[in-house]
């Protein structure tokens, strides 16, 4: 295995050289990403007045679709549900990291049943 010898400062620099060039890719993702939102919401509208289901362009055709999303209103009574009905298959399947962190400092590293520990590795990083 080869042994990277550059400094770990021009490293280090390269990196923030690196994190200034996606900042400015994600401010232009961003902007197109925004741009794109805009056209489908005056599309949708557009449609919507004209009454239409579909629409073409020269090169895109689009057609209307709504779909229902769930929305919690009241926390308790649809807890409340889910226990009654022994409905889990209602919640998604992952641990709030908050709720995690702070069980696990107020239980001396104690785990509750079911989980473990993945330890992600990263840096924090701060400019001068």
């Amino acid at each position: 295995m080869t042994q990277d010898v550059t400094p770990i400062g021009t490293l280090i620099d390269q990196l923030q050289e690196k994190r200034n060039e996606k900042r400015v890719l994600d401010k232009q993702v961003k902007d197109l990403a925004d741009e794109i939102v805009d056209l489908r919401i005056r599309i949708r509208e557009t449609m919507d007045v004209l009454g239409l289901e579909t629409a073409s362009g020269k090169t895109l055709s689009v057609s209307t679709k709504d779909t229902n999303i769930g929305q919690i209103e009241d926390i308790d009574s649809f807890y409340d549900f889910i226990r009654e009905n022994d409905a889990l298959y209602f919640l998604e399947r992952r641990v709030s990291q908050a709720a995690f962190q702070e069980f696990v400092e107020h239980h001396e590293g104690e785990l509750p049943p079911g989980l473990t520990v993945f330890v992600k590795q990263d840096l924090n990083l701060r400019k001068k």
